[in-house]
């Protein structure tokens, strides 16, 4: 019922389908009936009426469930579809799932696993498809390799990062839905190739053809023992992480091509509750790899973020369903939690608590969760530093340097020379540029001090979510001087960015600027590290990891980043605190004695190794 609300109803989808197994279905079924008829009123009920019904053995809820395929609402069809793919083959289901496969989009992968899995005991079934679904759906697959001679005794890792565009020199992992992830698994990758107990390390990724000429490569070197590896599914282009929902089938043959050619593998890592980790969880469970699953409360933290502020609330819950897949993405979080081998976890406050909270799972008591902090190179800050700071260290000024140089000095004279403000990340909603911009513009004298550098985004083809974001930050900038957009760049150039924004470049840039991330969370905050081990004086949100590494106004300021004032209230900390030495150095140790990759292979490694592996059902 609404008595109860959106994250408290989904947290009891386990217990409403085993109920619906126990109790006879001629009361069941009427009674979900009757859910079903309110769900203009309570659509996230109808919903979870749904899946209940797809755990019901009777002829009668297959009846319901087909009957639903053709339902004005997208979301309601798609969870049909869902629902079916779990319960014994209808053949009069296998036309209305044959109309939704067509359709793309989240609904046509729905709509495909309910055929795949039911033609696997049904082949007849798919001659009531035509030509295109049946070949998609029946194509012959390869056996499971029995197990494999090893190749080595050392550990054969891969990693699955499907969004974003990747490549071993990091040139555009702020653009689309790249980001600090990019970053991070690219290096990782590297890391864990020199760790003496890894064999070989890999990194899967998407093939885009029609861009930058290295995200067409089929593979490519990143160390001695590790590489990227790019697997052909979908179009030839960029694809969006939630514009991949309708490849999973694809992308699964290609996975499981991919594991058995190149096998064995000791341990596939994932992350996200997106398709990449779907499709390689179903795989690697075929396949008796085990699996590691970076555990993050999302979309649960979204979805009471959003109940808490008024904004998500059990009557408006389908327009956020149709939008964001909660239902589904909870339950793959879920699924991860049942299946995984290794838990691993990003540190934060009260983790206990909010595991507890937002996922009723407790994390103490079982080996299975492991907490780890991620890392970042410190090395390379060091050399982007050097090669500001020094210039003979490089034969010539970084372009990167020229052209923020070039940038500054088309401002109005009054600018020249002043710091800067740095914001580096996606031009995504979530990662709050606007905010940081509003904060800036909206406040005459924090304006009057400093300009304002924003790092990210495809800004020549900018995605819709791009451009939505470029909206909000004209509208934010109330068309005062001083803002500069630096676009996507590589993680070589954003290293030097934060260098040139701590040190200065005499005469454009003053020293001692300030690193400002306006993010509504962040699960760890890679950047904000990187700013730290530059030096810079940090604004970040006090959701999430950075308040487990930052010293609250001595390292850095942990600002409720969905205020204004707050944001500002930082930046007026960090005037003060940019100049300081004392900071400066604290944090530049922490980072790095305590955040570097190789501190993070270290510990991901030795929780890879672990006997009482779990064997697939």
């Amino acid at each position: 019922t609404g008595s109860t609300g959106v994250l408290s109803a989904i947290k009891a989808l386990p217990l409403l389908v085993e109920t619906a197994r126990e109790v006879d279905p001629a009361i069941v079924v009427p009674a979900l009936q009757a859910v079903l008829r309110n769900r203009m009123v309570d659509p996230l009920a109808a919903y979870l009426a749904i899946h209940a019904l797809g755990e019901v053995d009777s002829a009668e809820a297959s009846v319901i469930l087909s009957g639903l395929l053709d339902d004005p609402d997208p979301a309601l069809r798609e969870h049909a579809a869902w629902a079916l793919s779990k319960s014994r083959p209808n053949p009069e289901a296998v036309a209305g799932l044959a109309v939704m496969a067509h359709q793309g989009g989240f609904a046509k992968m729905m709509a495909e696993l309910a055929l795949e899995t039911w033609f696997k005991t049904r082949p007849d079934l798919a001659s009531r498809v035509d030509d295109y679904l049946a070949s998609r759906l029946l194509r012959p697959e390869r056996p499971t390799p029995s197990p494999s001679v090893r190749r080595s005794a050392g550990l054969r890792i891969a990693q699955v990062l499907m969004q974003g565009r990747v490549d071993a020199g990091l040139t555009a992992a702020a653009s689309g839905d790249g980001g600090g992830l990019t970053t991070l698994q690219v290096g990782l990758t590297r890391e864990l190739s020199r760790h003496p107990g890894v064999s070989e390390s890999f990194l899967l990724t998407r093939r885009i053809q029609g861009d930058a000429p290295v995200f067409a490569l089929k593979e490519q070197r990143v160390a001695d023992g590790s590489r990227i590896s790019r697997l052909d599914f979908g179009p030839r282009g960029y694809l969006t992480r939630d514009e991949m929902w309708e490849h999973r089938a694809d992308l699964e043959r290609e996975l499981r091509e991919f594991f058995i050619d190149n096998g064995p593998f000791d341990v596939v890592h994932l992350r996200f509750a997106d398709v990449g980790t779907f499709a390689a969880a179903r795989v690697a469970r075929e396949l008796g790899i085990r699996i590691a699953f970076t555990l993050a409360p999302d979309p649960h933290a979204v979805i009471d973020a959003a109940e808490k502020t008024g904004d998500l609330t059990r009557a408006n819950y389908a327009a956020w369903e149709r939008d964001q897949h909660f239902l589904f993405r909870a339950w793959l979080v879920s699924s991860m939690l049942e299946d995984a081998d290794r838990l691993v976890l990003l540190p934060r406050r009260e983790q206990r608590r909010q595991f507890l909270d937002l996922l009723d799972v407790d994390i103490l008591g079982s080996d299975r969760f492991v907490s780890i902090a991620e890392g970042v190179d410190f090395a390379e800050l060091k050399t982007a530093a050097d090669l500001v700071t020094e210039p003979t260290h490089a034969p010539e000024t970084p372009s990167v340097i020229l052209e923020l140089r070039d940038a500054v000095s088309a401002l109005p004279e009054s600018r020249k020379g002043l710091p800067l403000l740095l914001s580096a990340g996606r031009l995504s909603t979530v990662k709050g540029m606007d905010r940081v911009v509003a904060a800036w513009a909206g406040d005459d004298h924090i304006h009057d001090r400093f300009n304002l550098v924003i790092v990210g985004g495809d800004l020549a083809n900018p995605s819709e979510e791009e451009r939505a974001v470029l909206s909000s930050i004209e509208d934010a900038r109330e068309e005062k001087d001083g803002l500069i957009l630096l676009g996507s760049r590589s993680h070589r150039d954003v290293a030097l960015l934060m260098a040139a924004a701590s040190a200065g470049v005499e005469p454009h840039i003053g020293p001692s600027g300030i690193y400002v991330s306006g993010s509504a969370k962040e699960e760890f905050g890679l950047a904000i590290v990187e700013a730290m081990g530059s030096g810079l004086a940090v604004i970040a949100p006090r959701v999430g990891g950075p308040a487990t590494y930052i010293d609250h106004c001595f390292t850095g300021y942990l600002a409720d980043t969905l205020d204004l004032e707050d944001i500002r209230a930082g930046i007026g900390w960090a005037s003060g605190a940019r100049h300081s030495e004392v900071r400066a150095d604290a944090a530049r140790r922490l980072v790095r004695t305590g955040y570097s990759l190789a501190a993070m292979a270290e510990e991901l490694v030795a929780s890879y190794r672990f006997e009482n592996r779990k064997v697939p059902a």
